[in-house]
């Protein structure tokens, strides 16, 4: 079974949270005993995407998109129609905002990098504490991505500066997208909808962790939960 995969976002070969996810997803194909098939697709271009030919879809680190707009319709797709969906640092902070403004209805929900004076920011600027590339998260025993960690603690590799505002954590808890790990500088280092098949989000960027040895737990669920979509898909 080979499962195709959607990248999403703008690809830096210079940027090695972005040149690490391919093969991070074949380390844990590798390990699952599966295939993986590769897709690169600009924002600008997602509003031409069939998400019937993927099995998942991952909302890539890096810069800014190049159109917001289409990736706020697209996140909005694969979250309504079960589509598992994983998001690392900027994809992962593009899942908040879509659903601050889809969910909680707050349509300028902005995000200080962006809009350093908006008025209704859901991503704000990290303490300087929190800046460290390696640190330690605490996961949420009670979380569904809980199981798939040897460990409750593990280390995990940062490079964004921003992160959930912690004044909108409880409004995003109360609505559904929980956060599902935390470390020394706050909550919401992992988050998601435990309701969906696999829509998570980190703050961290697995896929630099990851190893043919060690291919990354939360990368492997991913994968898991794409390639039971693809099975799905042949059977009907």
């Amino acid at each position: 079974m080979k499962a195709r995969i959607a990248l999403v976002g703008e690809l830096d070969s210079d940027l090695p949270a972005m040149t690490s996810i391919e093969p991070a997803l074949r380390y844990s194909a590798d390990y699952l005993g599966h295939e993986v098939e590769c897709r690169w697709i600009s924002s600008s271009d997602v509003g031409g995407i069939d998400l019937s030919e993927f099995g998942g879809v991952w909302f890539a680190a890096g810069g800014r998109y190049v159109d917001f707009h289409e990736t706020m319709q697209l996140i909005e797709l694969v979250r309504t129609n079960a589509i598992p969906s994983l998001g690392t640092c900027r994809g992962f902070q593009y899942m908040v905002l879509e659903f601050a403004r889809n969910i909680l209805g707050d349509l300028n929900a902005g995000h200080e990098e962006d809009d350093p004076c908006g008025e209704n920011l859901f991503l704000t600027a990290l303490p300087p504490s929190s800046r460290k590339s390696k640190r330690q998260v605490e996961i949420d025993l009670a979380a569904p991505i809980a199981p798939a960690y040897p460990r409750p603690k593990s280390f995990e590799l940062f490079f964004g500066r921003f992160g959930v505002n912690p004044k909108v954590e409880e409004r995003l808890s109360d609505r559904g997208f929980v956060s599902m790990a935390s470390e020394y500088g706050g909550r919401y280092r992992i988050a998601g909808l435990p309701t969906h098949p696999f829509y998570i989000g980190t703050l961290f960027v697995p896929q630099m962790r990851a190893t043919k040895d060690y291919p990354h737990p939360i990368i492997n669920v991913f994968l898991k939960h794409a390639l039971t979509r693809e099975r799905d898909r042949v059977r009907r």
